[in-house]
């Protein structure tokens, strides 16, 4: 049986005081960014981990890369890098929607995808009742092959 633990994304990237961390790097660090995975996988060492959502952090940020530390894959990591955006501002693509996994949930990924209906499109007019851009974000999509799960 596999069974997931969840923590919602704001307890892991900031902190309840709103004090700031230094990095190794002297740079802010997210207090509580890997420490919840790392508690999970302490008490739990083959814990599947799953941190996704809209982190308004960039793919190459420090918050990301701490979590990329902690163990964790980034699955845009499959994509090309230009299909590795799911938000456009004033005509730049970035990505501020993420999904990273531990290591056995990485080795069952079956596919990765960004579903572009939203970000490429201008915004529509409130009447219309189409499924094109309904968000300013794009959708992450991932299949994982729950046979495959180690």
């Amino acid at each position: 049986m596999i069974s997931f633990s969840t923590f919602s994304t704001t307890t892991l990237l900031h902190s309840p005081v709103g004090k700031r961390r230094r990095s190794r790097a002297g740079q802010p660090s997210p207090p509580g960014t890997s420490r919840s995975s790392d508690r999970l996988r302490t008490t739990d060492p083959d814990a599947h981990v799953v941190v996704l959502g809209d982190l308004n952090s960039f793919y190459d940020s420090l918050p990301i890369d701490v979590l990329r530390e902690s163990g964790l894959r980034h699955v845009f990591e499959l994509l090309p890098g230009e299909e590795r955006y799911t938000y456009i501002y004033q005509g730049v693509a970035q990505t501020l929607d993420h999904i990273l996994v531990s290591p056995s949930l990485w080795a069952a990924l079956e596919e990765v995808y960004v579903l572009h209906t939203n970000a490429d499109f201008a915004m529509t007019d409130p009447e219309d009742d189409s499924p094109i851009h309904k968000s300013d974000h794009d959708p992450v999509i991932v299949h994982i092959d729950g046979a495959r799960i180690e």
